[in-house]
């Protein structure tokens, strides 16, 4: 890894944007495909261990 004092704050928000957009394009396609979000989904499978 580079010297994180090399990272700039642009490449920071750059950076957090993408991630984001990430986060959001994965939430959809979860939901277009489940009916609840995945940390949901973990929490009743080991409830009801189905």
């Amino acid at each position: 890894f580079k010297d994180v004092s090399q990272v700039y704050y642009w490449q920071l928000c750059i950076f957090g944007i993408l991630i984001i957009f990430a986060q959001i394009i994965f939430s959809k396609i979860w939901s277009k495909y489940f009916r609840y979000g995945p940390i949901e989904w973990i929490w009743r499978k080991g409830i009801y261990k189905k």
